[in-house]
């Protein structure tokens, strides 16, 4: 009998046991699981934080200057794959915002081309002027100093192409007042040409030239020294 009640006596002690020791063990793996969800949800929180911070970055730039570094947060942004609703919000925003700054971006781009392909325009044609005008005077007074007929027969060869055609108008100002201009006789390039290489003088001086599409010289205009 006193078998029997010791071997009960040990069974129950070892149920304890084993109980108690289930027990401490299944309060400890709910201790790791508390523990390592309220890191989970430190981590989405921050990253929650992080996100919004880069997207917010996003919505208050208001230049052009960052578009690239833009999209790159926001490549950052979505890499982090978060299901929040505020966050989604936020990356349609900066999603729309990114596409009008770039389209933004383009068209200022292209103004500016625009506006350098004018300047390079108008300072060749700045340049076209001054240069056609430095070679129209000096075949003018090269041709007044020429005494061999073939050698200024020649001047005259090389100036006409200059010209859309030999009768383009040549007028030469006389005088001015007050922006009103008093012409010479109208003449044409291949006439006046004529005259300077027989009169022998040249008291004038280039003073605008208009040109056609092809760069050719359509109206000369000179001012009487």
């Amino acid at each position: 009998m006193k078998r029997v009640v010791r071997k009960i006596t040990q069974a129950l002690i070892i149920g304890t046991l084993v109980f108690g020791s289930a027990t401490f063990t299944g309060c400890k793996k709910k201790k790791e699981l508390a523990a390592a969800q309220a890191a989970e949800a430190a981590l989405l929180a921050e990253q929650i934080k992080e996100a919004t911070a880069l997207l917010e970055s996003i919505l208050a730039d208001n230049t052009l200057d960052n578009i690239d570094a833009n999209y790159d947060k926001l490549d950052k942004v979505k890499a982090m794959k978060l299901d929040n609703t505020g966050v989604l919000n936020l990356t349609i925003k900066a999603q729309e915002k990114l596409a009008a700054d770039k389209e933004a971006y383009a068209l200022l781009m292209e103004k500016q081309r625009l506006e350098a392909e004018k300047l390079r325009a108008e300072e060749a044609a700045r340049l076209k002027i001054e240069n056609d005008v430095r070679i129209l005077n000096q075949h003018f007074e090269a041709l007044v100093g020429e005494k061999d007929f073939e050698k200024s027969n020649t001047i005259i060869t090389n100036t006409l192409p200059m010209f859309a055609n030999d009768d383009v108008p040549v007028l030469v100002i006389i005088s001015e007042e007050n922006g009103e201009k008093d012409y010479d006789k109208p003449s044409t390039i291949r006439k006046y040409l004529d005259y300077l290489k027989d009169r022998k003088e040249y008291k004038a001086v280039v003073e605008n030239v208009v040109y056609d599409d092809y760069g050719k010289i359509t109206e000369l205009e000179l001012r009487k020294k």
